[in-house]
C-alpha cells in the first residue's frame, strides 16, 4: 500500500467525523426553521455548529464542506445581531443547508439493494470445481442469495487454465474433480506458481483419511469437508475466506515530541500497510485518541511537556481508553526502568534505535491479539454477530448521538417464526444453521453505519441510524420476503424459515423504555400471524 494510498484511508476516516458534525449543523437548522427563525439562542447555536463544522472541514482537509460551514456561519453573522435573519438570508441559508444535504446523504435502501449486486461484480468469483453438479447448483442458488458470485466448472482443463489466469476469491473443489486426487494435483501446482495463496476448500465424498487431509493441507486447503450434503455450511467458510476488501488496517497512533523520528515511524508502518498517525505535541494526545480511535499507541518516554509514563496514566485514566495496548518506544535500556514504565499502564517496550521489521512484527502481534480480544468480549460465537451487551452499549450511545442532532433512530427486533418447532424436528444443528443464515443475510443487506446483533435465542436487534419508522418497515419487510425464499438444508433436507419482527422510532424515552416498546411491537407482529413486519402504533 503506498503512502498516497494511506493518507487517502486516513482522510476518510476523519472525513466521517466532519461528516457527524455536518448531520449536526442540519439538525440545528432544521430547529431553526421549525420555530421560524424567532428563537435568537437556536440561530446562535447554528452558527456555533457551522464554525465547528468549518474547523473540522479545515483540520481534515475538506475543502467543500469547510467552504458550505464558513458560507453558513457568514449569513448568519451578517444578520444575526441584532436582527434575525431577512427573508434574503433565509433564502441563501436554505440553498445551503440543501447543498450540505446532498454532500453528506446516505444512499438510500434501493440504493444499497444496488451496491450489493454491484459489489458481487465487482469481486473475483468463487471457482466451483465439483463432481456432484447438482450440489454444485444448489450451492451456486445459495451463494447468490448472500451476494456471491460463483462459477461452476464442469472440466479439469478449463479449471487449471481460470486458476492460472484469474485473480482468485475462493475455491471449492472436490479432491477427485475429474479424476482420483486430480482437483487436488491441479490446485497443489497452481498454488505452486502464486507467490500469495489462495484459500481453498477440498470436499471428498469418499476419503476421510490423514493421509488425505495432510495433502490437502499441503496443498494450501484452509479447510476440508468429508460428504457434504447440505450448501449452508459451506457458505459459511466461503464468507469466512471471501473478503475481497481485506481487513481493515491496523490503526497506530505515534506520540513522539521529535518531528522527525515520528514522521519516520510513521513511514514505516504506512508501508507495511498499517493506518498510521503521527503527534508531535503530547498535550494534543487525549484528542488524537478520540478522532482517531487508535488500536495501538506507540509512546515516547521522555518528553519535554510530560513523560510516556505519565501521558500513558492519564490516557488509562479515561474509561473508553482502556483497551488499545500501549507500546513505549525510547533509548532507556536500564531494565527496572523499562519494567517500570510498564507498570504504568505499558504493555510493552521497544528500545531505540530498533529495526523496521521488528517494529512492524510486534505492532501487528499486538494489534491482532486486540482485535482478538475485543472480538471476544463483544461477539456471539455462532453468529459472528455483536453479542447482547455490545448491542446494548451501542444502541444507548447512538441515543446519545441523536439527542445532540435530532436525526432519527429505529430500533428493530426480530425473531425466528416456530424456532422450536425448526430445533425439534431438525435438531439444534439445523436451528443453529438457520440462526447463522439469517445473520449473514442481515449483514449482506444492510448498511455499514448500521448495527446487527444478536439479541437472545432466535431473536436479532438492529439499530438503524439516521432511519425513520416508515422506511425501517419498508426495508425489512423486503428483507423478510427475500429470506422466506432462502431454502434451508438439513441433512439433505430442505425447509424454509420465517421471521417476525417489531420497529419502533426514538421518542426521547430511556433506553429502557425504547426497547420495552419494540419488544412490544415485536409481540404485535406475532399475535398478528407472524411473517409480519409490525410498528410501535
Amino acid at each position: 500500500m503506498t503512502q498516497s494510498t494511506q493518507r487517502e484511508k486516513l482522510k476518510r476516516h476523519f472525513a466521517r467525523r466532519a461528516t457527524t458534525q455536518a448531520r449536526s449543523v442540519l439538525a440545528q437548522y432544521k430547529q431553526c426553521t421549525h420555530q421560524h427563525w424567532k428563537n435568537c439562542d437556536s440561530n446562535q447555536e447554528l452558527m456555533v455548529q457551522a464554525d465547528k463544522l468549518t474547523h473540522y472541514a479545515e483540520r481534515f482537509s475538506l475543502p467543500n464542506l469547510k467552504e458550505l460551514g464558513h458560507q453558513i456561519s457568514s449569513h448568519l453573522k451578517l444578520s444575526i445581531d441584532p436582527h434575525l435573519p431577512n427573508q434574503a438570508t433565509q433564502i441563501a441559508l436554505e440553498e445551503c443547508s440543501q447543498s450540505l444535504s446532498l454532500m453528506i446523504k446516505r444512499r438510500s435502501d434501493d440504493q444499497e439493494s444496488n451496491d450489493i449486486l454491484d459489489r458481487t461484480f465487482a469481486k473475483p468469483p468463487i471457482y466451483l470445481a465439483l463432481n456432484d453438479h447438482q450440489f454444485s447448483q444448489g450451492l451456486s442458488d445459495q451463494l447468490r442469495f448472500f451476494g456471491f458470485r460463483s462459477i461452476a466448472f464442469r472440466h479439469p482443463n478449463e479449471f487449471s487454465d481460470a486458476l492460472m489466469h484469474s485473480q482468485i476469491e475462493t475455491v471449492v473443489a472436490d479432491v477427485d474433480f475429474g479424476g482420483e486426487r486430480c482437483g487436488l494435483d491441479v490446485i497443489k501446482a497452481i498454488q505452486n506458481t502464486k507467490t500469495r495463496k489462495f484459500p481453498v476448500i477440498f470436499i471428498s465424498a469418499k476419503d476421510d483419511s490423514l493421509d488425505l487431509r495432510l495433502a490437502t493441507s499441503r496443498a494450501g486447503g484452509e479447510e476440508f469437508c468429508f460428504q457434504p450434503s447440505d450448501p449452508g455450511p459451506l457458505v459459511d467458510k466461503i464468507e469466512k475466506y471471501s473478503q475481497s476488501d481485506g481487513s481493515e488496517p491496523y490503526r497506530v497512533l505515534i506520540i513522539d515530541d521529535s518531528k522527525s523520528q515520528a514522521k519516520y515511524i510513521e513511514n514505516i508502518l504506512n508501508r507495511a500497510q498499517m493506518l498510521a498517525l503521527a503527534e508531535s505535541d503530547p498535550t494534543q494526545a487525549l484528542e488524537r485518541i478520540k478522532t482517531f480511535q487508535p488500536e495501538i499507541i506507540l509512546l515516547d518516554m521522555y518528553m519535554p511537556v510530560c513523560s510516556g509514563m505519565e501521558l500513558a496514566r492519564v490516557i488509562r485514566q479515561q474509561a473508553l481508553h482502556h483497551q488499545p495496548p500501549i507500546i513505549y518506544l525510547s533509548a532507556e535500556e536500564d531494565l527496572t526502568k523499562q519494567i517500570h514504565a510498564m507498570s504504568n499502564g505499558g504493555d510493552d517496550f521497544l528500545t531505540k534505535p530498533v529495526a523496521p521489521q521488528h517494529l512492524v512484527s510486534t505492532i501487528q502481534n499486538r494489534a491482532r491479539r486486540a482485535r482478538a480480544m475485543r472480538a471476544v468480549r463483544t461477539h456471539d460465537n455462532l453468529t459472528g454477530l455483536h453479542n447482547h451487551t455490545h448491542t446494548m452499549q451501542r444502541l444507548s450511545l447512538e441515543i446519545e448521538t441523536v439527542k445532540n442532532t435530532n436525526l432519527p433512530l429505529t430500533f428493530a427486533l426480530l425473531d425466528i417464526d416456530n424456532f422450536r418447532d425448526i430445533n425439534h424436528r431438525y435438531t439444534h444443528v439445523g436451528g443453529d444453521q438457520v440462526l447463522k443464515s439469517l445473520a449473514l443475510f442481515l449483514k449482506q443487506r444492510l448498511r455499514k453505519s448500521d448495527h446487527i446483533g444478536r439479541y437472545n435465542g432466535a431473536r436479532f436487534a438492529m439499530i438503524l441510524p439516521d432511519t425513520n419508522e416508515t422506511e425501517a418497515k419498508i426495508m425489512l419487510n423486503e428483507i423478510r420476503e427475500r429470506f422466506a425464499q432462502l431454502e434451508q438444508h438439513y441433512r439433505g433436507e430442505g425447509f424454509f424459515a420465517l421471521f417476525s419482527a417489531g420497529v419502533t422510532n426514538f421518542d426521547g424515552e430511556s433506553l429502557k423504555t425504547f426497547c420495552e416498546r419494540t419488544e412490544k411491537a415485536l409481540s404485535t407482529a406475532k399475535r398478528s400471524g407472524r411473517n409480519t413486519v409490525q410498528t410501535s402504533k
